[in-house]
């Protein structure tokens, strides 16, 4: 009996089945324990010392004060100013479900950090069904799922409060949604990417612009006009609710999560490097923010006027820069998103460095192995994946870099990773194989 006998072929062909029905949830699995175990062993519970940022703070002062959300932050006796209007209000939601639910307790702090887990170990299968949809294979998936699972900082983040896991889970749940919409197209399907391209919208503003460009182009590509009419409508029900309740509060139709004017200064501020973590811990413009604050007055539309503020300071900044300059910072901006973030001390760390390498060269791989393959891709889905990738960038080139928001490119990166592992252990079988074929 050789390898090609009908009987080895039918064993290979259903283990082989078992293992496709099966590795998304397997990658989940995998996922949901690491997760889980950092949590455990890292997460702080304890509302007097947990990092709820701005949020969890925003919510906590609601339910203190009896509001659905607050316009102030209050630390002790003393009443400071805060940017709710400019804050992803998504995340200030759900906290404000969970302490009005269970207080201000370790008990909303457990259960936030519950969800945060199982958003984080969401992000392996939407990774293994973006890789299926793109074309390669399963054990392409279930690598490129695998590394997302494992990655150390992906890990460490579910045992934080930060939105970084959101962002990931949006990010891909959008890709894959869009790249249905573009195979598949119905009306259905528009709507549920609408809904949810509106609430990733409400925690990270990049997605105002790049949600409908993804419906536009799923559009496109299945040659149909109502499904982004619908998708982008859906989206902007949603927002509705946001930017109805900051055109009461301050008088203008807010749609965005963040401060566009302190986004903007913060990325080119007087001698701005494109890092975030380097500028706010500039001393010159950690005194020209507290001044704005202090110089504003503390009224009704006091965020608002703040973010003005903000605006003119990066007007000021951009009107000083020759072209020169803004070509230098946006490939400060781009390189920083795309290797490493050299002015923040946390990526400088062997823990970091080393998975980095590891899947950097693994997608350097993955591109020459996707160019062999590329009878197979799925120019839809490759071209969805592109215009995520490319607005990311775009946005971020116009803003700032934290060495965080690379996280939000890296589960792309690990769809190639993936497929050159999956090209390798190929080689490695295909080699054992013909080693112990009798002759």
């Amino acid at each position: 009996m050789t390898l090609s006998s009908p009987l080895i072929a039918d064993v290979v062909n259903s283990t082989r089945s078992r293992f496709v029905a099966h590795a998304a949830l397997a990658a989940f699995a995998i996922a949901l324990i690491a997760r889980a175990v950092a949590a455990l062993l890292f997460a702080d519970i304890d509302p007097a010392t947990a990092q709820l940022w701005e949020y969890g703070e925003q919510a906590r002062c609601a339910v203190l004060n009896n509001a659905p959300l607050c316009l102030y932050k209050f630390a002790g006796a003393h009443a400071q100013p805060y940017p709710s209007a400019f804050m992803p209000p998504l995340l200030s939601y759900l906290w404000w479900g969970l302490f009005t639910l269970l207080g201000v307790t370790s008990a909303a702090i457990a259960a936030f950090l519950a969800i945060n887990v199982i958003v984080g170990a969401a992000c392996a299968p939407l990774v293994y069904r973006l890789t299926r949809q793109l074309g390669l294979s399963a054990e392409a998936g279930f690598a490129a799922a695998l590394l997302l699972a494992l990655y150390p900082s992906f890990v460490f983040i579910a045992s934080t409060t930060h939105n970084t896991n959101f962002a990931v889970f949006f990010f891909l749940a959008l890709a894959s949604l869009a790249a249905d919409l573009a195979r598949r197209p119905n009306l259905a399907r528009a709507a549920l990417f609408g809904l949810s391209a509106g609430l990733a919208t409400l925690n990270r503003s990049e997605m105002l612009i790049i949600a409908p460009a993804l419906a536009i182009a799923a559009g496109a590509f299945a040659r149909q006009v109502r499904t982004p009419l619908l998708a982008i409508a859906c989206m902007a029900v949603v927002i509705a609710p946001w930017a109805a309740r900051n055109e009461a509060l301050f008088g203008a139709p807010i749609p965005t999560a963040q401060s566009a004017g302190y986004n903007l200064w913060k990325g080119f501020a007087p001698g701005s490097d494109g890092s975030g973590e380097a500028t706010e811990a500039d001393p010159t413009f950690t005194a020209a923010r507290a001044a704005v604050r202090a110089e504003t007055p503390v009224g009704p539309t006091f965020e608002k006027d703040v973010d003005a503020a903000y605006m003119a300071k990066a007007r000021a900044a951009l009107a000083d820069m020759s072209p020169l300059d803004h070509v230098r910072l946006a490939a400060l901006k781009v390189a920083k998103l795309w290797t490493l973030e050299w002015s923040d001390p946390v990526t400088m760390q062997p823990l970091y460095i080393a998975p980095w390498l590891l899947a950097n060269l693994l997608a350097l791989i993955g591109l020459a192995s996707l160019w062999r393959q590329r009878a197979a891709v799925d120019l839809a889905t490759l071209a969805i994946i592109v215009l995520v990738l490319g607005g990311l960038t775009g946005a971020h080139a116009a803003t700032f870099v934290h060495a965080r928001y690379r996280m939000h490119v890296e589960p792309f990166l690990f769809i190639l990773a993936g497929a050159a592992l999956a090209d390798l252990y190929r080689r490695f079988v295909t080699r054992h194989q013909r080693r112990h074929v009798p002759l």
